[in-house]
């Protein structure tokens, strides 16, 4: 039988997203009370709250070294923080996150990005959305701000109907050198769509489940 170990109180929202750090030694739970509590996993205890998101956290992933935390909020600004200090290192956009087992890529519902270009780019003074405007490019593909079309290097290159356009999305691409880009769409036909890019060129196989 299962026993309850913990019971780790501090929020005042629900509680959308919880994730173990790769070592098992941190828990970090995302909250409709707009912040992340990272607790000790063997004592239960608060070790940060970060703050700064404008809606509540529906996704957090860690990086697979656990140096870093990536989360996903309802205000599609995209943070990823310093797991140890509880520091802000990037914002991006986005809502969903997921890190890519090299923990070189962070992968959002609308782009990859390489995080130490964007680190290094944020060097020489350029905004973040300028940073991430360039590194989405690892992948070329991304969707259309109104997620009418899904586009290459910024050029339109397939058109969603409106059935299905998405609600919610996940992009996936083989690094390096992304060759290959998968992108998953959750639609309001009730359907997930699964569609497959080659690049260069672009080359459509797509698939339906």
């Amino acid at each position: 039988m299962g026993k309850d170990k913990h019971s780790l109180k501090g929020h005042s929202g629900w509680i959308f997203s919880v994730a173990f750090s790769p070592d098992g030694k941190l828990i970090a739970s995302g909250s409709l009370d707009d912040t992340i509590k990272i607790w000790n996993a063997a004592t239960g205890e608060v070790k940060h709250t970060l703050e700064g998101h404008d809606g509540g956290v529906f996704s957090i992933a860690f990086s697979p070294d656990g140096n870093l935390i990536a989360s996903g909020p309802h205000d599609k600004t995209i943070k990823v923080w310093n797991a140890a200090t509880g520091e802000v290192k990037h914002t991006l956009v986005g809502q969903s996150v997921s890190f890519d087992t090299t923990g070189l890529y962070l992968f959002t519902d609308v782009s990859a990005i390489k995080l130490d270009a964007i680190a290094h780019i944020s060097a020489k003074g350029l905004t973040q959305s300028q940073a991430q405007a360039q590194e989405a490019r690892q992948c070329g593909y991304d969707l259309s701000p109104d997620k009418s079309w899904i586009t290459w290097n910024g050029h339109k290159a397939l058109w969603l109907p409106p059935e299905y356009r998405p609600s919610v999305s996940a992009i996936w691409c083989s690094v390096p050198p992304s060759t290959v880009v998968r992108i998953a769409i959750g639609c309001s036909s009730r359907r997930v769509i699964i569609i497959s890019f080659s690049k260069p060129p672009p080359v459509l196989l797509p698939s339906y489940l």
